[in-house]
């Protein structure tokens, strides 16, 4: 039974050595044919590097609903600018208040609506305590 394993085991000794003596010629032959070894990974590393891939195709597509979303809303915002800019030219007080720099349509309308007819208020310290831009004054 000696005789069996030691027969065996010389026999695999051979065909590893001559392996192993091809080894670095077919290294040295896939250098030249510009092929490089991919590195192996154990069933736990795969495992790893798969869920990294699901993690980040799916973090790509919300990254892609955001910027869907985030689209739609500038469109919507747009449709909004030009409604107000449209109801600020339509009003008479708007537009004068525009005349003026700094001021655009949204913060025309908003005073214009807000304020409504500046004659019911006597003085300008009561327009501006109105808004509350006086504090301590009723």
């Amino acid at each position: 039974m000696g005789q069996k394993y030691m027969k065996y085991s010389k026999e695999f000794r051979e065909t590893a050595l001559r392996r192993l003596a091809l080894s670095p010629n077919v290294a040295q032959l896939c250098r030249e044919l510009g092929i490089s070894r991919q590195p192996l990974y154990s069933w736990r590393e795969g495992q790893q590097r798969e869920k990294e891939k699901q993690r980040q195709g799916a973090e790509q597509r919300r990254r892609q609903d955001l910027l869907e979303l985030l689209a739609d809303l500038d469109r919507q915002v747009d449709e909004l600018d030009q409604s107000v800019s449209a109801a600020a030219q339509a009003d008479a007080r708007a537009r004068l208040l525009m005349t003026q720099p700094g001021v655009g349509p949204v913060t025309a309308l908003a005073f214009a609506v807000t304020i409504g007819d500046v004659r019911r208020f006597a003085t300008s310290a009561q327009l501006a305590s109105y808004v509350g831009l006086i504090p301590r004054e009723h």
